[in-house]
């Protein structure tokens, strides 16, 4: 429907100049007039599209000749979403507000300073904002796509659409919704129940649950990828001489050394029971080096391994995007996130009770067919794991273990929520 009022456009220009972002400054709005643009037709290029879960919807649905409501830009190439997937674009873009917000940031009723257009027209991390050479952006431009993909279906049927406001019950209490990361039930039910019913016992509602997100968790890595092993320590020390000079020259531990320990002496790990094995792998060096939490100064022998047929794993890092159909799909993609934390998250060897929820998971993943699962690494960003569960499905590359001295490492800080005496409001978690 296009927006015709000239009225309408003047109102929200007044509303941005009230919020601080000034008066109209792209050339572009000398050159396009907002009025005469129908906001349904409005999508979203590749180049404006921040998150990687939106690019790769843009892209796999990119078409010709189509204007973005971000840069207004008229596509040249396929790298603008066809307005036929309007509808399931605006979802994706709302999915991933629920990812990265709780509802207090753009609605009034609880507080929030800002509109949720507000917030994706200021640095976030769904949309790009910033001008960049062939792609002019200004929040006096985006509005119009913006307002329409927020502005209208704003409470689709729970398990038709992605609502971004919670609404209220039938006795008119307010909802509230926390970001996705805060929102999983499921997993944190198996949690509770963990601690008074045996797991096998619950096998089999978790089956049915991954069940429902088989389909979009699982990849199929081809055979021949490579991964990274590491273990604290080396197999040897020697003292080389070099004429006046000596040098300490290490030998890494191989092969089987760096492997995965047989079952008869495994202990219990993340995702393995106490007397099974599984091989843990990374996607690289130092993901493989911070993964056993080295000190300054540790020697550690980090080697190759390569895998020896397609192998189907699942993928902890899912896409937001196959899930962002509905509120009740959103709330199946809380439980994926639940598990990958849970699966990357380190854990004291005096909280090893922790591991029995992701050893359920690996359990069942197993019994479904999969042959590992990939998440991601909390100890090196942007880094990958892998847990295999049979560790013959991988095989040592031969010569191609080394020696890495940890010289230093980096701790980053936030602050926490802390209070010196809990209140009547604060309950024990532990």
């Amino acid at each position: 429907m296009a927006l015709t009022s000239p009225v309408r456009a003047i109102s929200m220009l007044s509303h941005l100049d009230k919020a601080g972002r000034g008066a109209p400054t792209d050339r572009r709005m000398t050159e396009i007039d907002l009025d005469d643009l129908d906001p349904e037709t409005l999508t979203l290029c590749q180049h404006c599209a921040k998150h990687a879960s939106l690019k790769g919807f843009v892209g796999r649905h990119g078409k010709i000749g189509v204007r973005c409501g971000i840069c207004l830009n008229i596509s040249t190439a396929p790298d603008t979403c066809d307005p036929a997937e309007r509808k399931a674009l605006t979802y994706v873009i709302r999915a991933l507000v629920r990812l990265f917000y709780d509802e207090e940031a753009y609605n009034g009723h609880w507080g929030a300073e800002d509109s949720i257009e507000g917030l994706l027209k200021a640095e976030n991390p769904i949309l790009e904002h910033d001008s960049a050479p062939g792609y002019e952006r200004s929040s006096d431009q985006s509005w119009l796509f913006l307002e329409d993909i927020f502005g209208n279906d704003v409470y689709p049927p729970y398990g038709e659409g992605v609502a971004y406001f919670a609404g209220h019950d039938e006795s008119g209490m307010r909802g509230y919704n926390r970001s996705l990361p805060y929102a999983d039930r499921d997993l944190a039910d198996f949690r509770r129940r963990l601690q008074t019913e045996n797991y096998f016992a619950i096998e089999p509602d978790l089956a049915a649950l991954i069940e429902k997100v088989e389909d979009r968790i699982a990849v199929v890595e081809p055979a021949g990828q490579i991964y990274f092993r590491a273990r604290l320590g080396v197999a040897g020390r020697f003292n080389r001489s070099n004429g006046f000079h000596a040098d300490t020259v290490y030998k890494p531990y191989q092969d089987e050394a760096l492997g995965a320990p047989p079952p008869q002496i495994a202990r219990e790990g993340r995702l393995n029971r106490e007397g099974v094995a599984f091989l843990y792998l990374a996607s690289d060096i130092e993901t493989a080096c911070a993964e056993i939490r080295p000190h300054p100064s540790h020697q550690l022998s980090v080697g190759q391994y390569r895998s020896l047929r397609p192998l189907r794993l699942a993928n902890l890092e899912a896409d937001i995007a196959a899930f962002a159909t509905s509120d009740t799909q959103l709330d199946l993609y809380a439980f994926v996130y639940a598990a990958d934390q849970a699966m990357s998250l380190p854990v004291r060897p005096e909280q090893s009770g922790r591991y029995s929820i992701t050893q359920l998971i690996a359990d069942v993943l197993r019994q479904r067919g999969f042959d590992g699962v990939a998440f991601k690494s909390s100890l090196n960003d942007g880094g990958r794991n892998v847990c295999v569960f049979q560790p013959k499905d991988f095989d040592y590359v031969t010569g191609s273990a080394v020696v890495q001295k940890v010289k230093s490492l980096r701790y980053e800080l936030v602050p926490s929520i802390s209070v010196l005496e809990p209140d009547i409001g604060d309950y024990p978690l532990d």
